[in-house]
């Protein structure tokens, strides 16, 4: 009886080492995810205004509108890291690249001069 009863806490203890190490993956898999939520770059799929002047259409497939004032203007994009880069499909308007940054409904473009920043809302 006593090689019975020695078996039963070995059991235990595998059983309860199987259990956190499910628990543990549990835990890791949910970190990762978490952190991929998180540090996923901002979107900047939507409409985005500046001084009631100029706006900024980005769709989800790369391509983009520009309207200034009575001007509309067709362009494809393309995000690299923390740079914007605006092709305009019309070569009358010069290609643009910018350092760009998202939080929460603001949108900061700067020149790639650095010299200006340019301020847009979502809406």
């Amino acid at each position: 009886m006593g090689k019975f009863g020695a078996q039963k806490p070995r059991r235990n203890k595998r059983k309860r080492l199987m259990i956190l190490a499910a628990v543990e993956c549990l835990v890791l898999v949910a970190l990762v995810i978490g952190l991929v939520i998180f540090l996923k770059p901002a979107s900047l799929e939507g409409t985005w205004y500046a001084e009631d002047r100029m706006t900024y259409k980005f769709s989800k497939n790369g391509k983009g509108l520009m309207v200034l004032e009575d001007d509309l203007e067709v362009f494809n994009y393309k995000i690299k890291g923390e740079t914007l880069h605006i092709d305009f499909v019309d070569d009358a308007y010069e290609d643009r690249s910018h350092q760009f940054s998202v939080k929460k409904d603001t949108l900061l473009l700067q020149t790639d001069t650095g010299e200006d920043t340019l301020e847009l809302t979502r809406r």
